[in-house]
């Protein structure tokens, strides 16, 4: 009996520290950047942290940046890739518009689906 509430308490912090671990990491790795026709801004994807468990959500970014590397605009959400981490193929495609970009994200565990960021104020 001393054994097995041993083993679920061992279990128990291993879980504890696990959630705790994972919420601290919120490193920002960049995956892909690609540039406007014009040279004047890019769009970056980048992984926030690790997923979440091994079938979990993982937290992503795309930036617009200006070439002098000013943030114009972003959007954080998160992505349901089956555990594994964000990759450049989930951006599926970057279309440049005269006042905003449209990007097409995909990913194992959702359908496609579009973001937009806008050159101009908010």
């Amino acid at each position: 009996m001393k054994k097995m509430i041993a083993v679920i308490l061992s279990l128990f912090m291993i879980c504890i520290f696990s959630a705790c671990s994972s919420e601290k990491n919120n490193e920002e790795i960049l995956i892909t950047s690609q540039n406007s026709p014009d040279g004047n801004y890019s769009v970056c994807l980048y992984q926030v942290g690790s997923p979440q468990w091994s079938f979990g959500s993982v937290g992503a970014k795309l930036v617009l940046k200006k070439s002098n590397g000013e943030i114009v605009d972003e959007k954080a959400f998160s992505l349901a890739n089956d555990g594994a981490g964000v990759y450049e193929g989930n951006l599926k495609s970057i279309t440049w518009l005269e006042n905003e970009v449209e990007i097409l994200m995909d990913a194992d565990e959702r359908p496609e689906e579009y973001y937009v960021l806008n050159y101009g104020e908010k």
